[in-house]
Order: structure tokens, then C-alpha cells, then sequence
């Protein structure tokens, strides 16, 4: 495959723990790219998950945005806060966000 010999090498997976401890065992110098479209999937279960379902559309808006800027904690961060209030079904809403966005940052 050439690894070896590359000056650099990329490792492109979505979001799941398991992947991304391939890349630390198998590709520790890589430089690691999220797949995005898997990470707004889970983002939109979330928002369709809010008890205002305008809201949610809005929210998801604003979110997909940030995280495609990479500002992924305080997506992270506003929506723990939303599960307070917002969110219809905590546990499928955790579930998204524990399975999935929070496996990104090694949470």
C-alpha cells in the first residue's frame, strides 16, 4: 500500500470509538479526518429528537454549522444543555450523543 514509504498518510473514519483506536494502533502518525456526513446524521436524530420540532430544524441549522467550522465542544456543550428542557426522549437523544459525537473527542 505504500504507508510505509508516504511522507504522510491520512485516516478518514466516522465517528465510532472502535475506528479511531485502528488509527491509534495501526496509523498513529496519520493525520485523522472525521467523515462528516455520519457526524451530521447523528446531529439531525438529536434535533429531531426536540419536543418543538421547528426548534429542532433551526437548531440542527445552527449546529451543522459550527461543527463544520469545528467548534464541536460547545456544540457539545449546548447540547447537554438542551436535554434539560428541549429533547422528548433523553435516552435516544444520550444515545446519539454518547454513541456517536462524544466518541470524537475521546469523551
Amino acid at each position: 500500500m505504500g504507508q510505509l514509504k508516504a511522507a504522510e498518510t491520512v485516516f478518514i473514519a466516522d465517528g465510532a470509538k472502535h475506528n479511531w483506536e485502528i488509527q491509534l494502533d495501526n496509523f498513529p502518525g496519520s493525520t485523522c479526518i472525521l467523515d462528516f456526513y455520519h457526524a451530521t446524521e447523528h446531529l439531525s436524530a438529536f434535533c429531531e429528537l426536540y419536543k418543538n420540532k421547528k426548534k429542532g430544524r433551526k437548531q440542527y441549522d445552527t449546529w451543522y454549522k459550527m461543527l463544520y467550522d469545528g467548534e464541536i465542544f460547545q456544540v457539545l456543550n449546548e447540547m447537554k444543555k438542551s436535554l434539560e428542557e428541549k429533547i422528548s426522549n433523553n435516552d435516544e437523544a444520550l444515545k446519539q450523543i454518547v454513541n456517536y459525537i462524544l466518541s470524537l473527542n475521546g469523551y
